[in-house]
């Protein structure tokens, strides 16, 4: 259960998010550039799939961070549905199984 004051931001219409998710057990969470690429590609999906409007982002080894517009309140469902189809494109290219990100 969220506190009162996410939960009440989480439900805002037009919310501006700054996220961040780190590596897994401090790993990077891009083996190599082909990573990188496809990572940076699959930002611009979930505008499409939830509507959000992604403003800017860094990528560092083990980090990322993004700033991100929801139009609707679905903030949650649009990053897990980012970060769920990233992982499992990430992890089968590696032959790897599990958790890659945390969200701290």
């Amino acid at each position: 259960m969220l506190p009162a004051w996410l939960e009440s931001l989480e439900s805002s219409i037009g919310a501006v998010f700054k996220v961040l998710n780190r590596g897994g057990q401090r790993g990077p969470n891009f083996k190599d550039d082909v990573d990188r690429h496809r990572f940076v590609a699959k930002l611009a999906e979930p505008r499409v799939k939830t509507g959000e409007e992604g403003h800017a982002f860094v990528l560092t080894p083990d980090y990322f961070h993004r700033v991100l517009e929801t139009p609707q309140p679905n903030r949650v469902a649009g990053m897990n549905w980012f970060l769920g189809v990233y992982i499992n494109r990430f992890n089968r290219r590696h032959e790897l199984f599990g958790q890659l990100l945390i969200t701290p």
